[in-house]
């Protein structure tokens, strides 16, 4: 093959050039030489800034086989873990410290679509980079004219390659594996699934992990995604999708990719008031990690949308919460509560309960632990994730001896009778029915959204109610909220509310007036259950969990078993109120 000889390009030529598609293809190369080569092929110049980097960084050696990536994603894969940076520079490329990077400055002026006002920003071209790239989302958003019917979508991902990747780690894999090597597992289930994938060697041995660690595991009938989570936690690693790659690397590495993203909001929040879908996202979604606590930075809304850096881990919890309140928000009002929203994870989760709710028959002595569940999971068609990790950590034996006799009792009555003793539990998490222990299993929250429309409906507010709206987040045809306005005991009539609106002009029309009574009858709803169950899990007890009422559903963050509680308690009231004696 002949190449190139590196030379001087226009800033035109060299940011063709780093857009470019390639494959990479390098073994055992130092990060230096690996630069050059890869660049040298595209006709480009490169600079190394050698006082910027510790005196052995360029000799790291580098594996990578990539195919069809853009050269600037190559870059960024090479140096950002290593605390590096590349700057266009006139034509050629100046190779430095993210540190020195962020101090060369540029001025930018970006145009708002079909709009003559812009913004002027001075930034790093890192920086201009990240912007760029938001606005390209705004676009696409725009470009659904009464809002996308995936929250995250089409803003994010940001790229097409990034959106592949998603979709294909959604596809159910089967892997049976006993003692094969990680990185020799990872490559061969990124070729089967057409991935580009890059195992960050060099951070898994700055973490005591061997890429050639030997791996065992049998998952079947589960997504390529849980499938990795599972495989990856055994050695505290993580992935993450990120510039037509799949990274696996440390989940230190993971936590610190910070990713700007926007999220289209326009069927969950019509008429621009954010307020009260910020505070839910960051009192719910990992309440540490925003300003307030330690956190990236602040979430902020335009124009039907919501900016935010996070995490990834953060942005697909986000996604998700996002996802179900507008499945829920946008189905006909004859069809609510709504249904559990279809995606696979969801669906997942319904197919793993209505298993759990079969009977079983069993008679056993002193039967090994581990080879009772398999057998349980194998009989009800259920993906299993044994935690061994934990399980091992906490001394339980897989040979633990098991004797029981159950006749026509649920699976998930038999699992507890079996688990109890040793102080475990049966979970849902990552698609599967996770074996963990209990402790493990009360420090692990998850989000899940509930429709109560249908007993909001029947509930009238306590007329001792005293409640504040901000800005009117129940929004309809005649009314816009300006402010503050309370609700108390002297505004309900025969238990309804009566009283108009003072700031809203014209009235507030009926169909908003009970808009909200239903908010209210749905607060109250919430409080019910925070008072009722569990007292001491809840964050004002100093507990993990927090329950919200957004509009009319509950946005609820706790553990597997009192979810458990908060499903049957609405069961209840359903039977009440609802379907009547």
């Amino acid at each position: 093959k002949t190449e190139q000889a590196p030379m001087s390009l226009t800033a035109s030529q060299l940011r063709q050039a780093l857009d470019r598609q390639v494959d990479v293809d390098v073994d055992g190369l130092p990060l230096k030489l690996a630069i050059e080569s890869t660049v040298a092929e595209q006709g480009i110049l490169v600079r190394f800034e050698d006082t910027a980097f510790n005196d052995d960084i360029f000799t790291e050696p580098v594996t990578m086989h990539l195919k069809q990536i853009a050269l600037r994603d190559v870059l960024s894969l090479l140096l950002v873990p290593r605390g590096g940076a590349y700057v266009e520079n006139r034509g050629t490329l100046l190779v430095t410290s993210e540190s020195s990077a962020a101090h060369m400055l540029e001025t930018h002026f970006y145009r708002f679509t079909d709009v003559e006002d812009g913004l002027w920003i001075r930034q790093s071209q890192a920086v201009h980079r990240k912007i760029h790239l938001l606005y390209q989302q705004i676009d696409r958003f725009l470009a659904e004219m009464y809002g996308s019917d995936y929250p995250a979508q089409p803003g994010d991902p940001t790229s097409a390659q990034d959106l592949a990747i998603s979709l294909r780690l959604e596809q159910p894999v089967q892997i049976d594996l006993v003692d094969r090597p990680l990185s020799e597992t990872l490559y061969d289930l990124a070729k089967r699934c057409h991935i580009n994938l890059w195992l960050d060697e060099q951070s898994l041995l700055d973490e005591g992990v061997s890429p050639d660690s030997p791996v065992s595991i049998n998952v079947e009938e589960i997504s390529l995604k849980a499938a990795l989570r599972t495989m990856l936690s055994l050695f505290q690693l993580d992935s993450v999708v990120k510039d037509g790659v799949l990274i696996v690397t440390t989940s230190r590495m993971v936590e610190e990719m910070i990713v700007a993203r926007i999220y289209d909001v326009r069927r969950i929040v019509p008429d621009d008031d954010y307020d009260e879908l910020i505070d839910l996202i960051t009192t719910v979604v990992s309440p540490d990690t925003w300003p307030d606590g330690t956190g990236p930075g602040p979430v902020q809304g335009i124009a039907g949308m919501l900016a935010m850096e996070q995490t990834q881990s953060v942005h697909a919890e986000i996604a998700q919460l996002l996802f179900d309140i507008q499945r829920i928000r946008t189905t006909p009002r004859i069809q609510r509560p709504a249904p559990m929203p279809s995606n696979r994870q969801r669906r997942a989760e319904a197919r793993i309960q209505q298993s759990l709710s079969e009977n079983v028959n069993l008679v056993l002595n002193d039967e090994p632990l581990f080879g009772v569940l398999k057998t349980l999971a194998k009989m009800h068609d259920i993906p299993l994730w044994l935690d061994k990790v934990t399980l091992f950590d906490e001394g339980i034996s897989p040979n633990s001896p098991v004797s029981i006799t159950a006749s026509g009792v649920t699976l998930e009555s038999c699992l507890q009778t079996i688990l109890k003793p040793l102080d475990m539990v049966a979970i849902y998490d990552n698609e599967q029915l996770r074996i963990t222990t209990r402790r493990v299993a009360e420090e692990e929250c998850t989000i899940r959204v509930y429709d109560v429309v249908d007993l909001a409906e029947k509930i009238e507010p306590a007329p001792a109610a005293h409640r504040q709206h901000q800005g009117g987040g129940f929004r309809g045809q005649g009314f816009q909220g300006q402010g503050q306005f309370q609700v108390g005991p002297d505004d309900f009539q025969g238990g309804r509310y009566v009283r108009p609106v003072p700031v809203v002009d014209p009235p507030i029309d009926p169909a908003v007036q009970e808009q909200y009574r239903i908010a209210d009858a749905t607060q109250q709803i919430a409080d019910t259950l925070r008072s009722d169950l569990a007292i001491e899990t809840w964050d004002g007890t100093s507990g993990p969990g927090s329950i919200d009422a957004f509009q009319d559903v509950l946005v609820v963050r706790q553990t597997e078993a009192v979810h458990k509680k908060i499903v049957r308690r609405l069961q209840e009231m359903r039977r009440t109120l609802v379907d009547g004696p």
